[in-house]
């Protein structure tokens, strides 16, 4: 700009009218969210487009998505210590980024949010680490009372299942609560499951309730976020009971109704026993859903990936149909790096966008080194594997040495609408 035009600027304000918003946006996108946290104090109009221009919180994120990094969390004395490499895939030493004053369990993150779930009171917070806001505990409002049932002789049993995800055009977050509630005689006989959904969207942070078709299907294990669904490994319609087949249940995010995606059974086998789905990982890669199966013997797994859809009926639940997909898959071997014991539960976290998985050992041995952790690089198109050293936080960890690894990405999108600002803010240098 001009020498001369810069000093008839009185203010930042005069600079953005000068320049425009949209080459201004461009400029603010590029820097890091913190940073950007520090911009919002330089006056009114850049506090405006950093907290509420959704073009730049778009651009901000579609930028960030190219430079993802690499988040390990240690969960220790009802604290959350989050660390960073400077380097993705060289590892190196750990950087501290983040200390939460809570040790509740987050699923995985969607676009740079996390959802905070409290099973002790069936509430969740949304969290946004990188801007440092956080909002409320926002309790569930589907739990019966379970000594009135028990007046009438009859057991009951709820469990929430939690999942978290955007619509496909990634303007609304979700939050869903799937509530089980099995119901048993005094005996302990079964009575029936009854399956209950409550939906909050990120933003308004009220819940309500689903009152149309839910899944024939209880839920199991971590769910993903995929292409602007929602997916669980099915379990038993009935608690102690295998799933008569093999499938995945969907929640849609922007239509908020469910569907099923059946599995072959050349894929995991036969559904005999209730531990069928423990050795099933979902996971996202090259944009679509996957199946990891890690059960083998001979120090490989197989990851199938799923290659399209098409409706083949639909399934009764509460009175209506829920649509079924057959699907079809692709596989892949994965050659574990290491020696193999699936009781060990090693984790994968496939990279977007590379053709790379990362896998995290569980490490159980007390005289293992504690100067640095291990994880494993595997490229899917070479079929090779890397080890890679991470330093600096061993210090924290407790015995068996337990620490969760993910992919993040920085993002400016609130966790509550700017009219009503009910959040509250970790401080920055945390």
């Amino acid at each position: 700009m001009p020498e001369k035009m810069m000093k008839n600027c009185s203010n930042y304000d005069d600079i953005s009218a000068l320049i425009g918003d949209g080459i201004m946006c461009d400029i603010l996108s590029r820097l890091p969210v913190k940073s950007l946290m520090c911009c919002k104090r330089v006056c009114k109009h850049w506090q405006y487009l950093i907290q509420q221009d959704q073009h730049l919180i778009n651009l901000q994120l579609t930028r960030s998505k190219t430079h993802p990094f690499l988040i390990i969390s240690i969960a220790k004395d009802n604290e959350i210590n989050f660390f960073s490499t400077n380097d993705l895939f060289e590892g190196g030493a750990a950087v501290h980024w983040l200390r939460t004053p809570w040790s509740k369990p987050m699923l995985k993150s969607v676009n740079g949010l996390l959802c905070v779930v409290d099973m002790e009171d069936d509430s969740i917070r949304i969290f946004n680490p990188s801007t440092r806001e956080i909002t409320p505990s926002i309790k569930t409002t589907i739990k019966i009372d379970e000594e009135e049932e028990e007046k009438q002789g009859v057991r009951v049993q709820q469990i929430p299942k939690f999942g978290f995800g955007c619509d496909v055009y990634g303007k609304e977050y979700k939050v869903i609560c799937v509530w089980e509630i099995h119901r048993s005689t005094a005996e302990y006989l079964p009575i029936g499951v009854e399956r209950v959904c409550e939906v909050l969207t990120v933003g308004d942070n009220t819940w309500r309730r689903i009152n149309g078709v839910v899944s024939p299907y209880n839920i199991q294990g971590n769910p993903v976020n995929v292409n602007g669904a929602i997916f669980w490994m099915n379990d038993g319609p009935l608690e102690w009971e295998a799933p008569d087949c093999n499938a995945v249940v969907a929640f849609d995010v922007g239509t908020e109704k469910f569907s099923l995606i059946t599995i072959p059974n050349f894929i995991l086998g036969e559904p005999q026993s209730l531990l069928s789905g423990r050795f099933v990982d979902l996971l996202e890669v090259d944009g679509r859903i996957a199946l990891l199966h890690r059960r083998t013997s001979d120090g490989k797994v197989n990851l199938w990936i799923n290659d399209g859809f098409e409706v083949t009926g639909t399934a009764a639940t509460s009175g209506q149909n829920v649509i079924v997909y057959n699907s079809n898959w692709i596989e892949e071997t994965i050659s574990m790096p290491f020696d193999w014991d699936e009781n060990l539960n090693p984790t994968f976290r496939p990279i977007a966008g590379t053709d790379k998985i990362i896998i995290k050992p569980i490490e159980f041995n007390a005289d293992s080194p504690r100067h640095s952790v291990s994880l494993y690089y595997y490229d899917r198109k070479k079929k090779t594997s890397r080890k890679v050293e991470i330093t600096g936080i061993y210090s924290l960890m407790n015995y068996p040495f337990r620490y969760t690894v993910n992919i993040f990405v920085e993002s400016l999108l609130p966790v509550q609408k700017q009219q009503q600002q009910q959040h509250t803010q970790l401080p920055l240098g945390n």
